[in-house]
């Protein structure tokens, strides 16, 4: 098991839409009572898409493409890991801790903090689960 502190200093990443500075200021103000430093990423707006492209809707295909906006500055940081936020978060009291004592299996990829399973998960380690089939409104 690797404790989450390890990755922990992977830097964190925020998608936000331009269109919503009150969406923005909530989600800081959570960052900060947990003291999370949080680099927005400009989150592609539905609005500009044209077509859904295989995507259930123009709103899941937006929200991928931010979420490859933040993979890829991660990536060009050289990080091996990080954290990618929505502008909607809610975050649990102590948040930063409980992430710091996470321990995570040796072969872990992607770590999801909330999520409705289709599948049974199959117990880790103490609250932590790996998630084999998909799930469904991955939050963090």
């Amino acid at each position: 098991m690797i404790r989450f502190i390890v990755v922990f200093n992977a830097p964190a990443f925020c998608l936000n839409l331009a269109r919503r500075p009150d969406r923005r200021l909530q989600a800081w103000r959570r960052f900060r009572l947990e003291r999370l430093e949080v680099v927005r990423v400009e989150a592609p707006d539905a609005a500009g898409v044209d077509e859904a492209r295989g995507w259930r809707n123009k709103g899941a295909r937006a929200c991928a493409a931010g979420h490859r906006l933040a993979w890829r500055a991660a990536r060009k940081r050289g990080t091996e890991a990080v954290l990618v936020f929505e502008d909607d978060v809610v975050l649990c009291r102590g948040f930063r801790q409980r992430l710091e004592e996470l321990d995570l299996p040796e072969d872990w990829k992607m770590v999801y903090l909330g999520c409705t399973f289709r599948d049974v998960p199959e117990p880790v380690s103490p609250g932590l689960v790996r998630v084999r089939g998909r799930t469904w409104a991955t939050h963090a």
